[in-house]
């Protein structure tokens, strides 16, 4: 007992190092709809979205509720330039900090609502959107939890690229928000400036997806 706590301790520490140094930027959201402003101050507290290059021509983006106020995060969306030709190619796969919450690639409806609020509007790209499944906000983002995007790049395109299309405002990603505590939902758009520092809850969040990548608890869909 005393051995396997002691190793789950020194893998615990690496991990922490690991995410500490590894870590990519982290970006808030920004109310779009404001349907309720008490539902759009907790979005905007709450959501937030950590991108790390997973090598091999792949990005994470990592989804996060940092809590406590009730709200799940239901659906992404991502706005991959004119046509589709940003640096994303499409997603290949999820992992939620909850194993028993499911995710899909496709969102209903399929761009974000208030996308046209926008200027230019939001354009959700075919096969980058994805939704938790049914039930949505038991399957979503709640506080405390995580979701993993796993987002192959399109050809001849970078990590370094993914972040300047981020900050340029030609890539950008939209969520849709249910189970606030008044019943209503929202959306939100990403920011373009990093949160710096990255939140605590984040960085076990992340330390969370850590262990189930490690222990090879990856799930995919053909």
């Amino acid at each position: 007992m005393k051995n396997s706590l002691t190793h789950l301790f020194a893998a615990g520490t690496i991990l922490l190092v690991a995410a500490s140094v590894s870590a990519g930027p982290v970006f808030s959201f920004t109310g779009l709809s404001n349907n309720s402003i008490a539902d759009t101050l907790t979005g905007q507290t709450q959501f937030s979205v950590q991108l790390e290059d997973a090598g091999a021509g792949q990005v994470w983006f990592t989804f996060l509720n940092s809590g406590p106020d009730p709200s799940s995060i239901t659906q992404m969306y991502f706005d991959n330039g004119p046509a589709g030709s940003g640096a994303l190619a499409s997603i290949a796969g999820f992992e939620h900090s909850n194993p028993a919450s499911t995710f899909s690639v496709g969102a209903s409806p399929a761009n974000l609502s208030g996308w046209a609020e926008l200027d230019p509007t939001f354009q959700a790209t075919e096969g980058l959107t994805a939704s938790a499944d049914n039930p949505r906000p038991h399957n979503g983002v709640n506080p405390g939890q995580s979701l993993g995007i796993l987002t192959p790049l399109a050809a001849s395109y970078t990590f370094s690229d993914v972040l300047e299309q981020i900050y340029s405002g030609s890539l950008r990603i939209g969520i849709h928000a249910q189970g606030f505590e008044g019943g209503g939902s929202e959306s939100f758009v990403l920011t373009t400036v990093p949160i710096v520092p990255a939140p605590g809850s984040l960085l076990l969040a992340t330390i969370g997806l850590g262990v189930l990548r490690t222990l090879q608890y990856r799930r995919r869909f053909a």
